[in-house]
C-alpha cells in the first residue's frame, strides 16, 4: 500500500480552505477537510485510479476529483511506483483557475 505524503504547498492549500470556510461557513469546515482526506485516501488503494493532468505543465501527474456538493476540489499528484509513494503536491477547488505551485 502507499504512503501518501503531502507538500508543504498541499498543506498551505489545506490551510487556506479551512480559513475560507471559517470566513464563509464555520460549520461546514470539519465536513470539508474530511472529504478531502477521505477522498485522497482511496490513492492507498487505487494510485492510478485518477486521469493524467489536462494542464500541459502536470501532464506527468494525476489529479483526482472529489465531489464536494455541486462543485468539488481537484488533488494533484504524483505516483512514484519505485517507491511506492504518492505525493500529494497542491488540492484546489474546482472554481479555482490553476493550481499554486511554486
Amino acid at each position: 500500500m502507499p504512503q501518501i505524503i503531502y507538500s508543504e504547498q498541499a498543506n498551505r492549500d489545506i490551510v487556506r480552505f479551512v480559513e475560507f470556510m471559517q470566513e464563509i461557513e464555520p460549520s461546514l469546515k470539519q465536513r470539508v477537510i474530511s472529504t478531502i482526506f477521505d477522498g485522497i485516501e482511496i490513492l492507498q488503494k487505487f494510485p492510478r485510479i485518477a486521469k493524467p493532468s489536462q494542464d500541459e505543465k502536470y501532464k506527468h501527474m494525476r489529479e483526482l476529483f472529489i465531489a464536494f456538493g455541486g462543485a468539488g476540489y481537484v488533488v494533484l499528484y504524483d505516483y512514484h511506483e519505485e517507491n511506492n509513494i504518492v505525493l500529494i503536491n497542491s488540492i484546489r477547488h474546482t472554481l479555482e483557475a490553476g493550481y499554486k505551485l511554486e
